[in-house]
């Protein structure tokens, strides 16, 4: 688990191995995050935080190691 990530909504996990890792957190602007290991979770690194306060992030796929995307929705009033 990331630190400070214990109250996150882990939604998404894209592993390319035992070591590579990528997971990423559902929620409200920057709830929606990110993080990469490449020692099998032994420690993470944040890699991007959802700038938009109405965003949402759901989901995330890759198509190889340099592509991916990341599915979100954006909440209007």
């Amino acid at each position: 688990m990331p630190p400070d990530a214990g109250k996150l909504d882990f939604r998404g996990i894209w592993a390319w191995d035992a070591l590579d890792v990528l997971i990423l957190s559902s929620g409200p602007g920057d709830l929606s995050r990110l993080y990469q290991t490449s020692d099998g979770c032994s420690s993470w690194r944040l890699v991007l935080t959802n700038p938009d306060p109405a965003g949402f992030w759901d989901g995330l796929i890759f198509i190889d190691r340099q592509h991916g995307l990341i599915m979100a929705i954006q909440h209007t009033a």
